[in-house]
């Protein structure tokens, strides 16, 4: 545990670095020991909305936006957004675009008005560096921060867990919403499940067939449970029939040992790792996604855009995959140069 906490602490001294471009670099950092990193464009979040736009959140160019015939780059500014560095997109239930970033906090943007907002109409949470990003529910929020814990807004204010709330580690990547407002959390250190009513009311951590707790991602799929890790691969989440069924977990062979996004799409799970795509089906191995992306790159996220899968990578492509089974490179960032669409819509 000392370990971890004196690694942590070294990353938030990267992340409190003068320049804005620098934070933590876990993309590229085999077994997930954070080192400083300089970010052009990794792309890591990406959300459709109901007017038809896709919005690509990313580690260094900021915020990007595509209606279909071209793109629209947001950087962070004064009054605006806080940072360059995108760690989650949400679209909230009005129709605003939800960003947590890793060193600006949260913060809301109104697209049709240009309007930059707070979270919530109140307290800002007491960190600005989050990987985590939920809506467990009308008018409520759920950040994972950095080495501080979960933050769950309570009205104008904020209910911060951390490891003496039995939280398995302060650095939190990922969170799962279920559908009875519980939420799976993904950290460094296993994963935990946040009953609706902010108890942490149950605790996992590596057993056979699951070696690296440091979760990056979990996703829901078949009716279990996903962990996409930092070392460890892929791993399966089942749990036994009958009451009191303990959980079992089954590593995914074929899949690279770092995974940084899952999404169910199509009756398969899609995992975006750091040796390209890959999909599994329920009662199938994985394999690899034959697929147009340039060699074999870091797929850094996974989103939609009009029921069509699209994927972005850690060099600033964002690829779609049509209806026909090709992939389009709908965008590529090239700093200094205007942005276009490739061949979109």
């Amino acid at each position: 545990m000392t370990h971890r906490l004196m690694i942590i602490a070294l990353a938030l001294v990267f992340f409190a670095d003068s320049g804005s471009s620098y934070g933590l670099g876990s993309l590229k950092s085999a077994g997930s020991i954070f080192k400083k990193s300089e970010y052009v464009c990794v792309i890591r979040s990406i959300v459709d909305d109901a007017a038809g736009r896709l919005w690509a959140g990313t580690f260094g160019a900021g915020l990007l936006s595509f209606d279909g015939t071209g793109w629209k780059q947001i950087a962070s500014a004064s009054g605006g957004l806080p940072d360059s560095r995108i760690s989650k997109l949400l679209i909230d239930d009005d129709g605003s675009l939800l960003i947590a970033t890793a060193g600006g906090g949260a913060i809301r943007y109104r697209s049709e008005v240009g309007l930059w907002q707070k979270l919530i109409d109140g307290d800002e949470p007491a960190a600005r560096h989050f990987h985590a990003f939920a809506h467990p529910g009308s008018g409520s929020y759920l950040l994972g921060a950095v080495g501080e814990g979960v933050f769950i807004s309570k009205g104008k204010s904020w209910l911060n867990l951390t490891e003496k709330d039995r939280l398995p580690s302060a650095w939190v990547n990922d969170a799962l919403v279920e559908n009875d407002g519980g939420v799976w959390l993904a950290t460094w250190d296993g994963i935990a499940r946040l009953a609706a009513g902010g108890r942490i009311e149950r605790v996992e951590m590596p057993e056979s067939g699951w070696t690296d707790g440091n979760v990056n991602v979990i996703a829901s799929f078949a009716g279990d449970l996903w962990l996409g890790t930092a070392s460890g691969g892929l791993v399966r989440r089942s749990v036994a029939d009958g009451p009191g069924g303990k959980p079992v977990y089954k590593h995914i062979s074929g899949v690279p040992a770092q995974v940084h996004a899952l999404l169910p799409h199509q009756g398969a799970l899609w995992a975006a790792t750091e040796n390209g795509l890959y999909t599994i089906h329920a009662e199938a191995g994985a394999k690899p996604v034959e697929s147009g992306l340039d060699g074999s790159p870091a797929v850094t996220a996974l989103g939609t855009w009009k029921s069509r899968l699209v994927a972005g990578t850690d060099l600033g492509a964002i690829w779609m995959l049509e209806n026909d089974g090709k992939w389009c490179n709908i965008f590529k960032f090239q700093k200094d140069i205007p942005l276009t669409g490739g061949c979109s819509r």
